[in-house]
């Protein structure tokens, strides 16, 4: 997270006291993109200007942008760009970056405080390194249903703010949502523990594959005697008993006693027992009830070793 040094904060070079500026604070819950359907969608439409930036194709964003959308610069005193101008001006910018091989870094940010007030909480830092200078801003976005209505780049040092992560994070260090697929007559129910714990396999499973483990077996029978998931790493297996929760819950109360009696079948094999804590927010029910049918955002807690 960035922070001020000695009550100061630098604004477009001029240094001001942070008792002389007036900041709001910001909570990105109500942006979260695992609570609706709204949400998911201006994630999407955010994801692709990130796309696009890191492409430097337009393609890739000017479907998602509002019919009165402008854009706009901290370091630009002309009127906001309407979205003809837009257009014409984004296209260029990206073939002047082709030319003079100038790609930013771009990461995904949340915006915590800041002496300008924002409507969504997610915002782009743009990490730009030429020959001569180092050049930071930030890429604030607004939104009309879901379509942005608003771009404007500005001085980073406006706010603070920290990397985004949340639950699984896929190769491109963006948040991973998985689909549960329910039968016909399931969708739209709350799903049972057994529902719970196949679905939490099956994400398991794939996240092992995916890392390049061998999955040895599975078992979805859910006895607490034998392990949902043995894998192999290296030469050696991994008898992994899941323990489904339901965030934001992150202090899992587990018993040693009889729910780990497969930690015995794992040291006759000469494996290690593994106790792993698996969340499962919900997008349709904002984490309150796991809905069959639905989308999640899947977050691991830390291994405890049997």
């Amino acid at each position: 997270m960035r922070k001020e040094i000695n009550g100061e904060i630098k604004i477009n070079g001029q240094k001001m006291l942070v008792k002389q500026v007036k900041k709001w604070q910001y909570n990105n819950e109500n942006d979260n993109p695992f609570v609706s359907k709204l949400n998911e969608n201006r994630w999407k439409a955010f994801l692709s200007v990130k796309k696009g930036w890191n492409t430097l194709d337009t393609g890739e964003f000017l479907p998602k942008l509002d019919k009165n959308f402008e854009y706009g610069s901290y370091w630009v005193h002309e009127p906001n760009l309407k979205l003809d101008n837009y257009k014409n001006y984004i296209v260029g910018k990206f073939d002047t970056i082709k030319k003079t091989s100038s790609q930013p870094e771009i990461t995904v940010v949340v915006l915590r405080e800041g002496i300008s007030p924002v409507n969504y909480t997610y915002a782009l830092f743009l990490h730009q390194k030429t020959e001569s200078s180092i050049n930071e801003s930030l890429l604030v976005f607004d939104f009309n249903e879901d379509k942005i209505s608003n771009l404007y780049m500005i001085d980073p040092d406006v706010y603070s703010f920290e990397s985004y992560r949340i639950g699984i994070i896929d190769t491109n260090s963006e948040p991973k949502m998985f689909k549960h697929f329910a039968s016909k007559e399931r969708i739209g129910q709350i799903m049972t523990d057994k529902e719970l714990l196949t679905f939490g396999i099956e994400i398991t499973k794939s996240i092992l594959n995916e890392s390049g483990k061998k999955v040895v077996s599975v078992n979805t029978a859910n006895d607490e005697s034998f392990p949902d998931i043995i894998y192999e790493d290296k030469g050696i297996q991994y008898y992994v008993k899941l323990i489904p929760f339901l965030p934001p819950e992150n202090d899992i109360n587990i018993s040693y006693g009889e729910r780990f009696t497969f930690s015995c079948f794992a040291t006759v094999q000469n494996a290690y027992a593994v106790a792993l804590p698996i969340g499962f927010y919900c997008m349709d029910t904002f984490g309150a009830n796991p809905i069959s049918g639905s989308t999640f955002a899947i977050k691991f807690n830390s291994a405890i070793f049997c």
